[in-house]
């Protein structure tokens, strides 16, 4: 309840009533109202009367008259008017108190009123907010000056003039003050000096940023692992842009202390310089964050790379992408653009190899972790081990249709190595297309690959991936007032799985030809959509094991954020791909103060 109504609500006015009569009235009829009780305000030009004009004139009508208004409608007429003050007053028989406000005469009619005596003239007692406060009342500063107003509140005892106050007192919450105050009227505290960002401005750089907290724990034992801690870091990231004539130039990195690899590490995630040296042709070189594709978290076609420890230990989302050192070209035209982006030493993904997380080893047959870190051999040599990614697209009404080609290596280990006893990255080519625009009153999309696994076409070699084809359909849409629901299901199919059975090794684990997994995204804004509620859940029915990723973000200012959330994994075999993870279910918290 703001200040405006709890002076009202004493007074029975209607609130609601007076705030329609302010929405409706125009700037004359305010002036009109305000020369009536104020008559100061005579011959005030039109122009003059501005909002923060009517703002400073209201609040300061409702201050001067406002004691002597309420003391005229709460005391018995006329002899309360003209009690003596003092401890020689008569004191009355009988006062109730409520909201702090004591009143002479018969009980309150509000429930909850109590009986108090009095050995004094009727007095306020304060209520818990202003005892706290050590605030003065309206009535206490009408009492204390009670001599001189007599002959005032004799007039104000209508209530005519009753209303009129109270639409002042109205308008001075009403009226938003001017954009632009003078500077001796500003009440904020000036804004703290930054050097770092006055010495970035000198030389026309932004200069963004934030601080972040982050710290989780596992809700069920682990073996394989020795700390029950997922997440425990201190994070400090910024982000610097420089706009110039003949390009951009943009970097971003991060600084954080990890506890539980008990390091300080430096992540950059973006330095590069972007380019345009026609109106059909851009270049961005160097290290960049890249994706495209149509699924949400269900990736297809976009093969660069991710890092999968961040997403399962409860890393804010952006750190799913990790960055790729590439040359981007985009090249744009009437028919159709093209995107070229040329990796020219591997960028593997950053995936999991049991020194935080445990996971399924199918050359052990069990579950790993710290004990038994993955070594792998990668793609390592300078333009001989490099990666090509191509995108076809345009739109056509509603809808954009896109190609995509690659060219290079499975981004995650999906070979073995026996004789170097490391897993691998073998070849992969991949070819796609996609499709994504509106239907009925959501968006739908469409995306098809076929993966083809070069180090082994026919199938026949357990130790490498085979083949694949991957589907992907989703619809997402707006059900209610800021609330989304969106759905995929996406479905893997092995080709030549009759050699891949044939050449499977006795006691190990099969997979299926079709592996199918649905997800549901569910999204709450609430509080001017300061407060998000999301889960995001998997389910794959051939797996017959669930990931789920329920999160709660609270925006508290443009500045600070909290977040709490959690990753559960939960399943009926140890080897499939979510409820390998069965150990690694936590749950994490983290602030974040941007600047």
């Amino acid at each position: 309840m703001t200040t405006a109504q709890r002076c009202l609500r004493p007074v029975r006015l209607g609130w609601h009533t007076l705030r329609r009569w302010m929405a409706a009235a125009g700037k004359a009829q305010v002036r009109s109202v305000l020369v009536r009780a104020y008559p100061t305000c005579r011959g005030r030009p039109a122009r003059a009367w501005t909002s923060g004009s009517i703002e400073r004139v209201c609040s300061d009508a409702a201050r001067r008259f406002l004691p002597m208004l309420l003391r005229a409608h709460y005391q018995p007429r006329p002899s309360a008017l003209t009690l003596p003050l003092g401890n020689d007053a008569a004191p009355p028989q009988k006062a109730c108190e409520k909201g702090g406000i004591v009143k002479a005469g018969r009980p309150w009619r509000w429930s909850g009123a109590r009986e108090i005596r009095h050995r004094q003239a009727p007095k306020r007692v304060p209520n818990r907010d202003e005892s706290r406060l050590g605030a003065q009342t309206p009535l206490d500063d009408a009492t204390q000056r009670m001599p001189a107003f007599r002959t005032s509140l004799g007039r104000l005892q209508s209530h005519r003039r009753i209303w009129i106050l109270a639409i002042l007192l109205v308008a001075s919450f009403a009226f938003p003050a001017p954009a632009q105050q003078e500077p001796n009227e500003s009440l904020e505290p000036p804004e703290r000096r930054n050097p770092v960002r006055e010495l970035f401005e000198k030389l026309d750089i932004e200069y963004h940023g934030f601080y972040e907290a982050r710290a989780g724990t596992r809700l069920r034992d682990d073996p394989h692992q020795s700390k029950d801690l997922t997440i425990g870091e201190a994070r400090y990231q910024f982000d610097l842009f420089a706009p110039r004539d003949w390009g951009d130039v943009k970097v971003k990195g991060d600084v954080y202390g990890d506890l539980v690899t008990e390091r300080i590490e430096f992540d950059l995630r973006e330095a590069n310089l972007f380019l345009r040296p026609t109106d059909r042709l851009d270049l961005k070189l160097g290290r960049q964050v890249l994706t495209w594709g149509t699924g949400d978290l269900i990736f297809i076609n976009d093969l660069f790379p991710k890092d999968w420890v961040s997403f399962f230990i409860g890393r804010d989302t952006e750190y799913l992408k990790a960055p790729s050192d590439a040359v981007k070209v985009s090249l744009f035209s009437d028919l159709a653009n093209l995107d070229v982006v040329y990796t020219p030493q591997f960028d593997p993904d950053r995936y999991l190899t049991g020194e935080r997380l445990s996971y399924f080893n199918p050359i052990l047959g069990r579950r790993a972790g710290e004990n038994d870190v993955l070594r792998v051999e990668r793609p390592n040599d300078f333009f001989e081990d490099d990666e090509l990614a191509l995108r076809l697209y345009r739109n056509i009404s509603n809808y954009e249709l896109a190609l995509y080609a690659y060219w290079g290596y499975w981004k995650s280990p999906a070979g073995f190595n026996p004789t170097l006893s490391a897993a691998i990255f073998p070849e992969l080519h991949v070819y796609g297309a996609s499709i994504r625009g509106t239907v009925g009153k959501g968006i739908g999309n469409a995306e098809i690959g076929y993966y083809d696994s070069a180090d082994d076409r026919a199938g026949t070699n357990p130790l490498i991936n085979d083949s694949e084809m991957r589907y992907l359909l989703g619809y997402t849409q707006e059900v209610a007032r800021d609330f989304t629901v969106g759905v995929q299901y996406y479905v893997e199919q092995m080709l030549d799985y009759g050699a891949y059975q044939a050449g499977l090794f006795p006691g190990s684990p099969a997979r299926d030809e079709f592996r199918h997994v649905t997800s549901l995204r569910l999204t709450q804004l609430l509080m001017n959509q300061n407060l998000m509620l999301s889960l995001f859940a998997y389910y794959s029915p051939s797996d017959q094991d669930v990931y789920l990723r329920p999160i709660v973000n609270y925006k508290a200012s443009d500045q600070l954020m909290y977040e709490i959330g959690a990753n559960v994994f939960f399943g009926e075999e140890r080897h499939t791909f979510f409820n390998q993870f069965h150990h690694n279910t936590n749950v994490y918290a983290g602030v974040r103060y941007s600047f």
